[in-house]
């Protein structure tokens, strides 16, 4: 076997492995943008309330989402009301506080009696009542307190929710996918690439020559 060919056979190996890199790199990426997207979605604590008038209540709700660094507290409201008023003024003269237990029953400490406020909150958005932070994966317990009402929210569909903030895992499939795209050009490329047949010229055939 020529050295050529020997060459050609290991070329065409990496250009291989660099295709099936590619190709897992791209399914990976997609699974995890996938996945990504789930737990955007997701809603470990969906629970409708009222904070109009008096009241406690308490929820339970289970965090599974590796990715997340914290969790968001958020008041959804109907459109046309919350894209009418303000924050503020909905949520005038409500005290609430909320605390969150683990699923041992003890209080985590830096979530003992929080108060409810608006945080921010666009247009016809979710309002944003609280960032809860880094909460390990568990079941909780979430008790919810209002010693009075917010008179604007009467008769008002209320519904309290937490989501999960992804932050820096979210360039993981992008990066998969640069990587995966590369991987394949690279592979392509070494194999559409002609190899180098060219021989040197034997010392005798040239020496005959001149003769």
């Amino acid at each position: 076997m020529r050295a050529h060919q020997i060459v050609r056979i290991i070329v065409l190996a990496i250009a291989g492995l660099l295709i099936a890199f590619g190709v897992f790199s791209l399914i990976f990426s997609w699974s995890s943008f996938w996945e990504l997207c789930q737990w955007r979605e997701a809603r470990p604590l969906d629970v409708e309330v009222d904070l109009s008038q008096p009241g406690e209540f308490s929820y339970q709700f289970i965090l599974e989402c590796p990715y997340a660094y914290s969790c968001d507290l958020l008041l959804i409201l109907p459109p046309s009301l919350s894209g009418e008023s303000k924050p503020d003024d909905l949520l005038a003269g409500l005290e609430a506080c909320y605390s969150i237990m683990d699923s041992y029953g003890l209080e985590l400490p830096h979530l003992r009696e929080l108060h409810l406020e608006p945080l921010t909150a666009a247009s016809g958005e979710p309002i944003l009542l609280e960032a809860i932070g880094r909460l390990p994966e568990d079941t909780y317990t979430f008790r919810l307190t209002v010693s009075q009402g917010a008179g604007a929210l009467s008769g008002v569909k209320q519904r309290l929710i937490m989501t999960y903030a992804v932050g820096f895992h979210a360039l993981g499939p992008f990066m998969a996918l640069a990587l995966g795209v590369f991987a394949l050009v690279g592979g392509a490329i070494l194999i559409k690439k002609k190899p180098d047949t060219r021989q040197g010229t034997h010392p005798a055939a040239a020496a005959d020559g001149t003769e």
